[in-house]
C-alpha cells in the first residue's frame, strides 16, 4: 500500500497535529468547546469561557459546578 501518514491535523488539515493543537487550537476543537460552553450556560452552569489552561489542566475551584465542568472537560478530550 505504501501509504504515508501526514503530520497534518486529522480534522482541519492545516496545522501539525500536536496534542495542544488537537485539544485547544484546532478550528474544529474551538467550535466544540464554544458549543460546550453554550450548552453548559443553557443548563444553568455558568461558564464565561473555557480558556486553554482550563481545558488542558481543569478547573481548581472547589464547588459542584467545577467538579461537573472537570468531568465534562475530560469527556470532551
Amino acid at each position: 500500500m505504501k501509504s504515508i501518514s501526514s503530520p497534518l491535523c486529522t480534522f482541519c488539515g492545516d496545522h501539525e497535529e500536536t496534542l495542544e493543537h488537537l485539544l485547544v487550537k484546532c478550528v474544529y476543537t474551538k467550535e466544540f468547546w464554544s458549543a460546550t460552553t453554550s450548552w453548559l450556560n443553557n443548563h444553568n452552569i455558568q461558564v464565561d469561557k473555557l480558556d486553554e489552561i482550563t481545558i488542558l489542566f481543569g478547573c481548581f475551584n472547589n464547588n459542584l459546578d467545577s467538579n461537573l465542568l472537570n468531568h465534562i472537560i475530560i469527556l470532551g478530550k
